[in-house]
């Protein structure tokens, strides 16, 4: 057992995960309205935090803090834990005076986003688990149980049915053949860890069955770091660019004309019009926001308006999907057992 709970520490406690950031930039802001100073902040929160590599990157920037520099320059030191958007927020909280109300802004956008994408994981979680346990109880049948019925059928003589032999001819080419699948297999994971974030969520993104779905995804994504940006004093084109460097988002193309647009002159709801990504009501709500003064509240709104809607769609799908996936699968199984069968009933015939 030592093996398996020596690799249980190292995945719990080796990965860093979006909550430890969360929960890390929380209390650095409690303990910053609390009135301590940041080195202070800095030494008690890493010697308190369980995850060796984040305790690492606290104390290099601790290190960092002493020697003069800013925290937010310290904290671009470290990307893979930092982005550039909270870096940015962070200098604008450090030059206004008010870090800790910053820190707590970033942390309810980051908490709001991350919960957002674990309802999307979840509500796809079980669709997904029960394909994949299917697929493989599928390919059990396939290499190790229809052989024997193969042999059987062979042995005795019997007129096998035309797609009888065509199973056993794809079970045949399986059990010859098992290394390409491994290596498929093999492959299929590594493409999805090594590009999830960029090449599958374009992919999806632009799929007809997919796209309005993984649309409303970036949208609530786009106008709610957007919202966050402007309520921290930085102006729109400034945010554009931010998003631009920090978002794997397929919506980053459409995101640098916007940019251009806005650069040029013109407002942010007449440059979205330029662009057939946006829906005619959010433009509406965006204009609404620009001439009333109130763009960040109506992006913030906007935002929540899309989230509904996903909310919805994800519960639609979630019914949908799984009396669906159960009679697929249930019928490709219960077609594969009847196919191994058919042989014998025509035995029993002929006798």
């Amino acid at each position: 057992m030592q093996p398996f709970n020596a690799l249980f520490y190292k995945i719990k406690y080796h990965r860093v995960t979006t909550p430890d950031i969360i929960a890390f930039l929380y209390q650095l802001a409690t303990l910053l309205s609390a009135g301590l100073p940041i080195v202070q902040c800095y030494h008690i929160l890493s010697y308190s935090q369980k995850k060796p590599a984040l305790r690492h990157a606290l104390l290099a920037i601790k290190k960092e803090l002493e020697t003069g520099i800013s925290l937010s320059q310290a904290m671009r030191l470290h990307p893979h834990y930092f982005d550039k958007t909270y870096c940015q927020l962070i200098q604008i909280g450090e030059q206004t005076g008010s870090l800790d109300i910053m820190l707590k802004k970033i942390v309810t956008n980051k908490e709001k986003m991350y919960k957002f994408s674990k309802k999307i994981k979840q509500a796809l979680f079980y669709p997904a688990i029960i394909t994949c346990v299917a697929c493989i109880t599928m390919l059990i049948m396939l290499v190790y149980a229809i052989p024997q019925f193969a042999q059987l059928f062979t042995e005795l003589r019997t007129p096998i049915p035309t797609i009888t032999a065509a199973i056993f001819s794809v079970s045949l080419f399986l059990r010859n053949y098992s290394w390409i699948i491994l290596v498929l297999i093999t492959f299929i994971i590594f493409i999805y860890v090594r590009y999830k974030d960029s090449v599958i969520k374009k992919i999806l993104f632009y799929l007809p069955w997919s796209n309005l779905f993984f649309k409303k995804i970036a949208l609530v994504s786009f106008l709610e770091n957007l919202s966050l940006l402007l309520s921290a004093g930085i102006a729109i084109a400034d945010a554009l660019t931010l998003l631009i460097h920090t978002s794997h988002s397929p919506l980053t193309p459409v995101v640098k004309q916007l940019r251009l647009k806005v650069l040029s002159g013109e407002s942010l709801h007449y440059a979205m019009q330029t662009q057939y990504y946006f829906p005619s009501m959010m433009l509406q709500l965006i204009k609404t926001g620009e001439e009333s003064g109130t763009l960040v509240e109506m992006l913030t709104k906007t935002a929540y308006f899309y989230e509904s809607e996903v909310d919805d769609f994800l519960l639609t799908l979630e019914q949908f999907l799984e009396p669906l996936i159960i009679i697929v699968l249930g019928a490709l199984i219960g077609g594969l057992v009847i196919a191994l069968y058919l042989p014998i009933f025509k035995l029993g015939t002929i006798m």
